[in-house]
């Protein structure tokens, strides 16, 4: 990164060098949970001063947490436009935090691993990303933080219905627990159909790269849980990791077919990225994102010497719009990031060894 990125950004995407299980069809997993204040309305119906109100309450509370204390914080508000599309891009807040309203806050752990939102859709949300299929360990460190939390805010509770949220999607437990797949053997089999329809019974959604309401890019498919209410933390979390051993298994069917029956045309979709990402002068986010796609397939195969998931995870946090404003100095005009992005992939797939 360049000397004049603010030191608070530097480590934001550094979950992404980290390597995990299944990383060849899980690029990441995430959790998060949906906490709300008592006798103050939810953030999404609340007053400037009642939101400034639940601000003041958890910075207090934070500053004497042992653990939590130690999270750098950010007011959303202060900061420009371009550094709040630059976290949402990083997975740090949410699109609905982008819009920096007044007393919106994200307290982030040092490693950037943990982040607690302050007054998005919920008075706080607590979320937690790692590479890989790893579920289980993401929850646990968010549900650590939690009960420190909970332990000293007034929490809105019901008896009958759990934790109250602020969507209905969310009440009881308030969890979300999400994995992000890289299905390029189902997509290019087409049975990503079939998939969903498989899936969709069991109380999951498929969503994509930026979770509701985003687009799919590149094969690219986030799975999360769609309720909460009614099933307890570990019912949620073991339910989503029987799903996505499923896909798992589903997408290494597919792709062992592909490299069996098809090998000729699947190395040539490789290679034909490859030229396209070695040779583009011109590339927007949508195309890079799904020639991107087929370089991963290939690193499973060997065929790129110089890159494995995790360097091509962060690539393709990196050519995102704000990343890219960011670091390579573009201008924010759409043409100027997509020459800055084909000149930064030119780079990166021109290099000496970057193929065998």
């Amino acid at each position: 990164m360049r000397e004049d990125i603010p030191e608070k950004y530097r480590q934001s995407d550094d979950w992404l060098d980290e390597t995990g299980p299944d990383q060849h069809v899980v690029v990441s997993s995430r959790a998060r949970l949906a906490r709300n204040l008592s006798k103050i309305p939810f953030a999404t119906h609340a007053r400037k001063e009642e939101l400034e109100e639940v601000a003041k309450i958890v910075q207090k509370t934070i500053k004497n947490l042992p653990t939590i204390s130690l999270f750098n914080s950010i007011d959303l508000h202060e900061i420009s436009a371009l550094e709040r599309r630059y976290l949402k891009e990083s997975h740090i807040i949410s699109a609905e935090m982008e819009k920096g309203d007044i007393h919106r806050i994200v307290y982030v752990r040092p490693d950037y691993r943990i982040s607690i939102m302050v007054n998005e859709e919920d008075h706080l949300r607590i979320q937690g990303i790692v590479s890989g299929f790893r579920l289980s360990e993401v929850f646990q460190d968010i549900l650590n933080i939690d009960m420190e939390l909970m332990d000293t805010l007034p929490t809105a509770f019901s008896d009958q219905y759990g934790y109250l949220t602020a969507c209905p999607t969310n009440l009881g437990t308030g969890l979300r627990v999400s994995v992000m797949l890289h299905l390029p053997g189902l997509a290019l089999t087409r049975k990503i159909e079939d998939m969903v329809q498989m899936i969709q019974p069991s109380g999951v959604t498929v969503r994509g790269f930026y979770g509701e309401n985003s687009e799919y890019f590149g094969d690219f498919f986030q799975i999360s849980n769609e309720i909460s209410l009614g099933k307890t933390e570990e019912e949620i979390v073991n339910l989503l990791l029987s799903v996505i051993r499923s896909i798992i298994e589903r997408e290494e069917k597919a792709r062992e077919t592909l490299f069996l029956d098809r090998v000729a045309s699947i190395e040539d979709t490789i290679w034909r990225a490859y030229g396209l990402l070695s040779q583009a002068r011109l590339i927007d986010t949508q195309e890079a994102m799904k020639l991107l796609s087929r370089i991963r397939l290939g690193i499973d195969r060997g065929y790129f010497k110089t890159l494995d998931h995790a360097r091509l995870s962060r690539l393709m946090i990196g050519i995102q719009p704000a990343h890219l404003e960011y670091h390579e100095k573009c201008d924010p005009d759409s043409e100027a990031r997509d020459v800055s992005r084909a000149a930064l992939l030119r780079n990166i797939f021109t290099m000496p060894g970057s193929t065998n």
